[in-house]
């Protein structure tokens, strides 16, 4: 067994993230399926932006491509803008 590391943010645990920096700002960010943005739009409603996200989605285990266009959707696919003072990056067993 190895580790990986997790980015857990609210409860809700991620398995890829972005981490930038643009203009002196450190920015760490992700994308959601619409899926788990209606599941979690209430803990996550200020840190979600519908615009134009079509990314795999970063919820753990997860992995969901969606669609590009994904208009039947009630809410949609997101990015996530995390507030970095409440991330946490913890280590968990992988089973290879």
């Amino acid at each position: 067994m190895s580790k990986i590391t997790l980015l857990k943010y609210k409860g809700i645990l991620f398995d890829e993230w972005q981490d930038t920096v643009e203009d002196g700002v450190r920015r760490i960010w992700s994308e959601m399926c619409s899926m788990h943005t209606k599941q979690y739009e209430n803990i996550l409603k200020n840190e979600l932006d519908y615009a134009g996200a079509v990314g795999c989605c970063s919820v753990y285990e997860c992995g969901d491509i969606p669609a590009a266009d994904n208009k039947d959707d009630e809410i949609g696919n997101a990015y996530i803008d995390f507030d970095i003072a409440l991330v946490e990056f913890i280590e968990i067993e992988n089973e290879d």
